[in-house]
């Protein structure tokens, strides 16, 4: 072997006896694996040198740990030779072990699911047939029906109009032909028959049409994507719904019926769709051979990512972390075809494994973190119910999640929708439902128009200060509100006459209008009674006075009210905090957890804002409803407001950057820091016990590191060399240094987990010595990165401003400040949340 070696011949090195393979030592099997992973000669020696590469490594005794020690080669075998290394038996033994996980994993999402179904009986009122209970539905069945059906509204709208979208004519079936018939943007380049879209790609029309002359198929296709994402989302969201219309994905009828059905109509059909699921998990588990397992592609991806739920891991293993595994893992997912097989999405439609995942135990959030977000692409193409389980993450743009802690963001749906209707309308794809639905939506329009006026003089009335409406103002304004109530009557009146394949949007843009009069009229009422009196008349609550200025509700507002002028609270927060928010770059976790906080009290007001807009417009004036309402807004508001000027006097007073006060900025938990150390509490459930007498840290993502420079002697290495950068002192042990001065220090596994991914949450597996402390101090300072370790009994925040939060399991925080100045609290949530 050595001299094979020495000669540096792939060929010669390659076939040796397996005496010889065996009995080399790991270095020279490494220093022969590195040489065939070398040679790119091509031609016949090249074949015959690569059948080297999986004998060597089915030749080690203890080949976990072998390529613990050198990950390299492994890693380069699997990335630049993986069909050649993956034909060892070693590898072998591997793909076995991973699709015994991915059964493991799958089988955990089945049960869940099947419990998630079982579990929406009883709260429908539905028995364990999917059949109504006789007797009168309790209080919490009604209610959970009452939820689903506006729900299941707007998901059929959706779907509808994704349909209608398909009467949109966006190109010519002939791109031009002619002799020098090039074509331009201008005048298109077409000839044959005009087309309408259709969201398959290959159907996209090969002629292209003249500018302005129609809309293009891309146009077409972004409307129907975004729609196509936000019905997901919805799905995702309220996943008892995602059992039904499973033909396609313009289907809807399941919903039509849930939404507009009886109630006995309706259950039946979603009892119907839960026992069908769970049908479909039965099926599913009898599918789970090694052959159909291979299939579960995005399980796959999520084993090697790390994105499997805590609750389905697989005992003993963690793929992504492992130096042996993760590869290994890699090159599984990368050898199997991209393509879903048909006979699986057949069979059971793959909805019993992935629509509903983590439900149970998590909701929504769950079910985020379980596919990675590569996976979703894929899970896309393979098919409505991988969609639905991605759904949850999916994005209209980067930045705008439409799923967020199980409730799907209207704000942002409105947005889609608005620009889906508006685009059928300009395109012509509503013309081919029919004149009944135009009507409706022209109804829609005027109510909407006529609110929009309403709720634009009860701004002017309340922005003026004026604690009496002026008449004229008033008559202009349910002038408005009576329009915005005929736009509804109309709506309603004629959404009867629209057909099927208008009917959900006749429905929806009928209830739009509907709550645009009522919010109108509830302004116009709202002024009206104001006429009487100001705050704390008129059938108002008394206002809480705050610091010297005064909260209530004044219209369908919650405003701040001092002697002059009145405002509305989100309003006035929004331009408090641009005066004292700390602009620029800054490296001072002081000012960033400041600026936290500043966004956390303008959330604050504006989602009291919309909750306000939404309770208020419910009963007019002096109903007894409406005044507890207002007396629960008063009191939310004055607690924002208590807030802001808590904040407000922090900065006046110059205490930003205090950090040994109870009312200093680090005596309380920015999310930020409550994110960072639950991440770094979570490492602790998937790390590996470590070897006796030894001591063991992970990182976030990284590989874990076990104590001890035998272990990982260049690692050690790096950390000395990172400390002397950073200018930490290392404790010297004349015992134990036997390369260099403080190098049983460096080898701390926490140490030598945090240079590898810094800034990342750590946990280690015992207490913390005061170097580490040390350590980590100076890497926030230098680095200007908040450094996170979690230790058995507690977890330590370092700052770059030398403090370091010590948070124990009860929730007690420590804060040390860089003179060493200490205190303590047992809050550790922001004050007003």
């Amino acid at each position: 072997m050595q001299k094979a070696i020495d000669d540096g011949d792939p060929v010669t090195i390659a076939e040796l006896p397996k005496a010889e393979y065996e009995t080399a030592s790991n270095d020279q099997r490494f220093r022969a694996i590195n040489i065939l992973l070398d040679n790119n000669k091509g031609g016949a020696d090249q074949i015959r040198a690569d059948i080297g590469i999986p004998k060597i490594w089915d030749s080690f005794k203890g080949t976990d740990e072998a390529i613990s020690q050198r990950p390299a080669e492994w890693e380069r075998s699997l990335r630049e030779k993986r069909n050649i290394t993956a034909s060892s038996h070693y590898f072998g033994g591997l793909r076995k072990l991973f699709f015994r996980d991915v059964v493991h994993v799958v089988t955990g999402y089945l049960n869940e699911n099947e419990q998630f179904c079982k579990a929406q009986f009883p709260r429908l009122g539905l028995d364990e047939h999917g059949k109504v209970m006789i007797g009168p539905p309790t209080k919490q069945q009604t209610d959970e029906l009452a939820r689903l059906r506006p729900e299941a509204q707007k998901i059929a709208a959706d779907k509808e109009a994704m349909s209608a979208l398909r009467n949109v004519e966006c190109g010519y079936s002939v791109k031009e032909s002619l002799p020098g018939g090039a074509g331009d943007e201008k005048n298109g380049s077409h000839e044959g028959e005009r087309v309408k879209f259709d969201p398959d790609p290959v159907k996209k029309p090969p002629g292209a049409p003249a500018q302005g002359e129609m809309k293009t198929w891309d146009e077409v296709n972004e409307q129907y994507q975004n729609l196509h994402q936000l019905v997901a989302a919805r799905l995702a969201a309220n996943p008892v719904l995602a059992a039904m219309d499973r033909e396609s994905d313009e289907a809807r009828q399941g919903a039509q019926k849930v939404a507009s059905a009886t109630r006995e109509e309706a259950l039946e059909e979603i009892g119907r769709s839960l026992i069908d699921t769970l049908a479909n998990i039965a099926q599913t588990r009898k599918l789970l051979s090694p052959t159909m397992v291979e299939e579960f592609k995005p399980v796959h991806q999520q084993l090697v990512t790390g994105k499997v739920p805590t609750v389905h891991q697989p005992p003993d293993r963690q793929w992504e972390g492992s130096p042996v595994l993760r590869p290994a893992g890699q090159a599984i997912v990368e050898e199997l075809s991209p393509e879903p097989v048909e006979v699986i999405a057949k069979a059971v439609g793959m909805f019993a494994l992935y629509a509903v995942i983590g439900f149970v135990t998590g909701g929504t959030a769950l079910a985020v973190a379980a596919l990675a977000q590569d996976a979703a692409e894929m899970a896309l193409q393979a098919g409505k119910a991988e969609a639905l389980a991605t759904a949850a993450g999916t994005n209209v743009t980067a930045e705008t999640t439409l799923v967020t802690r199980g409730q799907v963001d209207e704000a942002r749906a409105a947005l889609i929708e608005k620009a889906a209707f508006a685009f059928l309308d300009i395109a012509g794809g509503i013309s081919a439902v029919g004149g009944a639905l135009k009507e409706v939506v022209q109804f829609e329009k005027q109510a909407a128009t006529a609110a929009q006026k309403a709720r634009s003089l009860a701004d002017k009335w309340m922005q003026s200060g004026e604690k009496a409406v002026p008449v004229a103002l008033l008559a202009e304004t349910e002038a408005a509100a009576k329009e915005a109530r005929a736009g509804a009557n109309g709506a309603n009146s004629r959404k009867g006459a629209v057909g099927a394949d208008g009917a959900a949007r006749a429905e929806v843009a009928a209830a739009t209008a509907e709550k645009e009069a009522g919010a109108a009229e509830s302004a116009a009422a709202d002024m009206k009674a104001s006429l009487e009196g100001g705050h704390g008349k008129a059938g108002h609550p008394e206002p809480i006075a705050v610091g010297g200025h005064k909260v209530g509700v004044r219209g369908v507002w919650v405003t701040r009210c001092s002697e002059s002028p009145c405002s509305e609270i989100a309003s006035s927060i929004t331009a408090r905090v641009r005066k004292i928010f700390i602009k620029g770059p800054t490296r001072n976790p002081a000012h960033w957890v400041f600026n936290e906080q500043l966004n956390d009290v303008t959330k604050a007001a504006a989602d009291l804002q919309t909750r306000a807009r939404r309770e208020l417009i419910k009963y007019p004036v002096g109903h007894p409803s409406r005044v507890n309402a207002e007396k629960l807004l008063n009191q939310e508001g004055a607690a924002v407001e208590r807030e802001m000027q808590r904040l407000e006097n922090l900065e006046g007073a110059g205490l930003v950057e205090t950090t040994t006060l109870r009312e200093g900025i680090h005596g309380v938990a920015s999310n930020l820091e409550r994110t960072m150390v639950a991440k770094a509490n979570a490492i602790f459930s998937r790390m590996p016990k470590p070897p006796k007498g030894k001591c063991i840290a992970m990182s976030e993502s990284g590989t874990p590191m076990i104590s001890g420079y035998a272990t990982h002697p260049e690692r050690a290495a790096s950390v000395a060399e990172h400390a002397a950068v950073i200018d930490a002192a290392l404790v010297e042990n004349r015992l134990y240094d036997k390369r260099f001065r403080g190098e049983a220090s460096a080898s701390h596994s926490e140490k030598m987990a945090g240079i590898a991914v810094p800034g990342e949450p750590i946990a280690v597996a015992l207490p913390m010595c005061a170097n580490c402390y040390a350590f980590f101090a100076q890497e926030a300072k230098v680095s200007g990165l908040t450094q996170v370790v979690a230790e058995p009994h507690l977890t330590n925040v370092f700052f770059a401003d030398g403090v370091r939060v010590s948070i124990d399991r009860a929730g007690h925080r420590t804060v040390i400040g860089p003179s060493g100045s200490i205190s303590t609290t047992t809050t550790p949530a922001i004050p007003g949340q």
